[in-house]
């Protein structure tokens, strides 16, 4: 039996192994396996997944994730634009949170909607 798996963990929690591989909010990534490495009060995971580049090649990675609940962040301001500065890049856990295409992923793993 395995802490997390099919074991209760310290906060009683199972099949935490479990979480990620039913993902399909974006049709260039397609989820592989998701394995557990730690369960303490937060949760450490790995997981392979196949993903298309924007020249149509897949290739697959490996991504850590460690999953703390809800943070915070600052948010860079440009005062003479009054502008929010974001940059668009492609982050694996907020497709594992289902993020919907409307929230914007803030530095520190917020979303803002």
């Amino acid at each position: 039996m395995t802490r997390g798996v099919d074991e209760p963990d310290a906060r009683g929690r199972t099949g935490l192994h479990l979480t990620g591989m039913d993902l399909d909010g974006n049709p260039r990534v397609r989820m592989r396996e998701v394995e557990l490495i730690a369960t303490a009060w937060h949760v450490l995971r790995a997981s392979t997944f196949d993903i298309q580049g924007d020249d149509g090649q897949w290739s697959t990675q490996r991504r850590e994730t460690y999953d703390r609940g809800n943070g915070a962040t600052i948010l860079l301001y440009d005062h003479d634009r009054r502008r929010v500065l974001l940059t668009r890049q492609f982050r694996y856990p907020r497709l594992r949170q289902r993020a919907s295409r409307r929230r914007a992923d803030r530095d520190g793993g917020g979303a803002a909607r």
